[in-house]
């Protein structure tokens, strides 16, 4: 398929591809993890918060920083307007401690509501599998099987900073789906409606690890439970809950999609997105909103190159766009650039396919904007992925123009990002972006040879 064979020829090295091999474990004392635990809401908030601080203390891999300020003093459980303000204190007391991860909850009469918030590295890893939206519903009164799921959810939710991080949350996690499994067995002192709430979670938890592993068996475990949690569920009564289930069975679709190339998988993918961006979202929940768009902006994208069809395309670049009006550049600088790089392939490829040379202009820019937050230093890989797909806008700009600057310049690209590939050994990016250079090189030479040399006039645009 054509849109297929763009995709091939230009944006093998995506933003979303391998980590470094090269990155060097820390091998001090520190633990990769530190945790922020704030007072909690309720009547029983103080006791929680104690017990909570206790149990984690002594997990490995994890330093405990007990908060003792409350962003809010009533449990607010899903009232939507309250949800902000705590999101907000909680990134504050993160940055204030260094830290990787907030947790906050609140008690109502004999159960315990926690939620977790991660530090916002902007998207170049993984997606933690949890978002505030979540909620892990646990007996007041927490015992050691409890703190096993607070500690699995703690970790799933972490966005790691670096390669030591990301090793030992994979390794630290092993365990996770195992309590999870345990606990719903029997899961005492929880109600119907608690349970299937504490499942959603589980199948987060469930779906992080799946991808991990390229367990598309469990993934497919997984998508049933979440659509039976669904069918149980009223919408009105739990809105977020909804929404978080619908986020949740849209990205285990999506990730089966990825493994065999279902294209029924990804409509489904994008009808449970759809519920989460079609409600009040915005208003209540702009970044789970916007998360949603993004996913959303992913999944047309997918579908209109395997079907084809461009006005999923140009579908998908509305989703993008609707993201970044949430993901600003002055808030969330990497985050930004993430959706900026993903919004620069769809215009990119668009532009390819149709020969709409202003899109192929503006992919251009955005894959320039996002080199001034994704740099060399501090972030190799990214900034070599997104070297790649700018040398592929111009080698594409400078086929179609007959523009020799603009293909000297996607060679530049091309060689900039291969040196960074070949020093990390990352082989399926250097093989793409070698096939690139290679082509590019041609391209010029063939030019060169037709003017008579180096440095001859540069042709007419077609």
């Amino acid at each position: 398929m054509f849109l297929a064979k763009i995709l091939e020829l230009f944006f093998g090295a995506s933003a979303g591809g391998e980590t470094s091999a090269s990155a060097s474990a820390d091998n001090g004392a520190k633990k990769p993890f530190t945790i922020v635990v704030t007072l909690m809401a309720g009547p029983g908030g103080d006791a929680a918060f104690n017990a909570v601080v206790s149990h984690l203390s002594n997990r490995p891999g994890v330093t405990i920083r007990p908060v003792h300020e409350c962003p809010v003093q009533r449990p607010i459980r899903e009232d939507l307007t309250e949800l902000n303000g705590v999101l907000k204190a909680c990134w504050n007391w993160i940055d204030r401690n260094e830290a990787d991860l907030a947790i906050w909850g609140e008690t109502e009469g004999s159960t315990l509501r926690l939620r977790f918030v991660p530090h916002d590295t902007g998207g170049d890893g993984n997606d933690p599998a949890l978002s505030f939206a979540d909620s892990l519903i646990l007996p007041a009164e927490i015992n050691d099987s409890h703190a096993d799921l607070i500690y699995a959810a703690a970790l799933s939710s972490v966005m790691p900073r670096n390669a030591l991080q990301e090793k030992e949350q994979k390794r630290l996690l092993s365990g996770a789906l195992v309590a999870f499994d345990r606990f719903l067995s029997n899961p005492v002192g929880l109600d119907a409606h608690q349970v299937e709430q504490t499942r959603i979670v589980g199948a987060a938890i469930a779906t992080f690890i799946a991808i991990e592993r390229s367990d598309v068996d469990r993934l497919h475990l997984i998508v049933a439970t979440l659509r039976d949690v669904l069918a149980k569920m009223n919408k009105d009564a739990s809105p977020i809950t909804w929404m978080v289930a619908n986020r949740h069975l849209g990205d285990a679709l999506l990730s089966i999609v990825s493994r065999n190339k279902d294209i029924v998988g990804l409509e489904e993918s994008s009808k449970a997105y759809a519920e989460v961006t079609n409600g009040a979202a915005l208003q209540v929940l702009p970044h789970e909103w916007a998360e949603a768009k993004a996913r959303l902006g992913k999944v047309m994208f997918r579908l209109a190159v395997d079907k084809p069809d461009m006005s999923l395309l140009r579908d998908s670049v509305s989703a993008y766009k609707s993201a970044l009006t949430v993901f600003t550049k002055t808030v969330f600088p990497y985050r930004w650039a993430e959706m900026q790089n993903s919004l620069g392939q769809v215009l990119a490829t668009y532009g390819e396919a149709s020969g709409n040379m202003e899109a192929m202009d503006q992919a251009s820019k955005l894959f320039q904007n996002v080199l001034l937050v994704r740099t060399k230093e501090s972030s190799p890989h990214m900034w070599a992925a997104t070297q790649n797909n700018l040398g592929a806008v111009k080698f594409s700009y400078g086929k179609r123009k007959e523009d020799i600057t603009a293909l000297r310049e996607a060679a530049e690209c091309f060689r900039t990002a291969l040196e960074i590939y070949t020093k990390l050994n990352i082989t399926r990016t250097i093989h793409v972006t070698s096939n690139n250079l290679v082509r590019v090189e041609r391209m010029i030479g063939a030019w060169e040879a037709k003017q008579g040399g180096p440095g001859g006039t540069q042709p007419e645009a077609g």
